[in-house]
């Protein structure tokens, strides 16, 4: 006697014919997608890293890692030119985190550490987003706030200000 049908049998079913019979391959086993460094888990981080980009001459290219690592000493320093040096050999982008465990951006640690003259370039010259907020919903002038740096504050004040005005006469 037949046992009785379902119809889980029969779709079932249905998805194993049309999986072997199917020409168009599997894309996801195929095909890799590059990973954005910036956005991925430490461990593909890692992986990206360990193998440098070696260019015709023999010099290696440094890491994402060591060039975010230079763009935050040069701001702790307050060495201008030094970040505007590691700005352009990292290309990166100026809103970008720095640091992925707070995910603080370069204007988020030149205000945090009293950098004027850094704050100044980021935002007149460099493009920072001064709206950007890290992981903890911190911008840039509650950074410069909660580090007693008022002078920064009352500039970023003015700087919004400035930039609304702008908008409303357009």
């Amino acid at each position: 006697m037949p046992r009785p049908t379902r119809e889980s049998d029969d779709i079932e079913e249905l998805i194993e014919a049309e999986s072997m019979s199917s020409p168009v391959p599997d894309i996801q086993e195929k095909v890799q997608l590059p990973r954005n460094p910036r956005r991925a888990d430490s461990a593909a981080r890692e992986t990206v890293e360990a193998s440098p980009i070696t260019p015709r001459s023999g010099q290696v290219f440094p890491s994402q890692r060591e060039i975010d690592k230079e763009v935050i000493d040069a701001i702790s320093q307050g060495n201008l030119s030094r970040l505007k040096s590691a700005i352009v050999l990292g290309d990166i982008g100026i809103n970008d985190p720095l640091d992925i465990s707070t995910g603080r951006n370069a204007l988020h640690i030149a205000s945090a550490t009293g950098r004027t003259e850094i704050v100044l370039f980021l935002l007149e010259e460099a493009g920072a987003d001064i709206m950007c907020k890290d992981f903890y919903g911190k911008d840039a002038r509650s950074l410069a706030l909660q580090n007693h740096h008022l002078d920064l504050a009352n500039y970023f004040a003015l700087f919004l200000e400035g930039h609304f005005e702008e908008e409303e006469s357009l």
